[in-house]
C-alpha cells in the first residue's frame, strides 16, 4: 500500500493535490435552492474543508447534518 509520502514526492505532485483538494472542497451551496435542503451528508474524509462546508451550510439552512466515515487511506496523515 502507498503512503502518503510515497505519492507527494515532488511540488507538482503536492500541487496537484492541492488543486484536487480545493476542487473537493469548493461551495457549491450558492447554485443551491435553500429551500430544497432538507438534511445535509458529508460522507466523511480527512479534508477537513468539507467539513467545515458541510457545518456551514446545515447551520445556514437550519437542517440536521449526517456525518459517515471515519476511514481510508488519508485518514491517518490528520495531523
Amino acid at each position: 500500500m502507498l503512503s502518503f509520502d510515497d505519492i507527494v514526492q515532488t511540488a507538482e505532485n503536492t500541487h496537484s493535490i492541492n488543486a484536487i483538494l480545493a476542487f473537493l472542497a469548493a461551495d457549491d451551496s450558492a447554485i443551491i435552492d435553500p429551500a430544497r435542503i432538507d438534511l445535509v451528508v458529508h460522507a466523511g474524509n480527512a479534508i477537513l474543508a468539507t467539513a467545515q462546508q458541510a457545518c456551514a451550510l446545515a447551520k445556514q439552512v437550519g437542517c440536521p447534518l449526517l456525518l459517515s466515515g471515519g476511514g481510508g487511506p488519508f485518514y491517518h496523515f490528520v495531523a
